[in-house]
């Protein structure tokens, strides 16, 4: 799943040299400014950034951060969160600029709601001269493969981690879960951007 899905485009502004006094019933009830003006984008502030450096100014308050990009994949967005130890990062587009951010509320929320969602795909079989049939033959028996593949191993990997009380066995079996699963989103999103690169 790509960091777009998950935007928080509803952050509240402050100017870079607000009193973070006059800014503090804001901060604590959204857990993170973003610090902007007409002209540039500073960074997002937390309590945590406040807290450790204590300044009066907004802008003295900003710490760097890791920056997420509209197509990462929310998995790095995770790491990221994880390894800075705050629950938000600002996401930017192709060209640098900032456009919104994520948090790790929204990511749960939407994974969330994903699941909720039932599967409903609608196919016609257009039907061709034979070069047309041989290649959607191709084409689906490839797709079936590389699908099917790392589906059975994500069933049969979690089938077999409610067996095992052995930690070794189970954090294998859930390092091929996850490896599964990002072999069936590789072709998601490679068959989305060839079609769309393409028409």
């Amino acid at each position: 799943m790509l960091v777009r899905m998950c935007l928080r485009t509803d952050g509240y502004v402050v100017a870079p040299f607000a009193g973070v006094g006059s800014v503090e019933e804001e901060l604590v009830e959204r857990g993170y400014l973003v610090v902007m003006d007409e002209l540039r984008f500073y960074g997002i502030v937390t309590p945590a950034d406040v807290l450790l450096l204590g300044h009066q100014l907004v802008v003295d308050c900003v710490r760097p951060k890791p920056a997420i990009y509209l197509d990462d994949d929310v998995e790095r967005a995770i790491e990221a969160m994880e390894a800075e130890k705050c629950s938000v990062l600002p996401v930017f587009d192709a060209a640098g600029e900032y456009v919104a951010c994520v948090t790790y509320a929204r990511i749960v929320e939407e994974i969330a709601q994903l699941r909720k969602q039932p599967v409903a795909v609608t196919v016609r079989n257009l039907v061709g001269d034979r070069d047309f049939e041989a290649v959607k033959q191709s084409f689906i028996h490839e797709l079936y493969h590389h699908i099917r593949n790392p589906l059975q191993i994500i069933y049969s990997s979690i089938n077999l981690y409610g067996e095992s009380s052995n930690c070794l066995e189970r954090e294998n079996l859930l390092d091929s879960v996850v490896e599964s699963a990002k072999q069936v989103e590789t072709v998601v999103n490679e068959l989305f951007y060839a079609y769309f690169k393409t028409n």
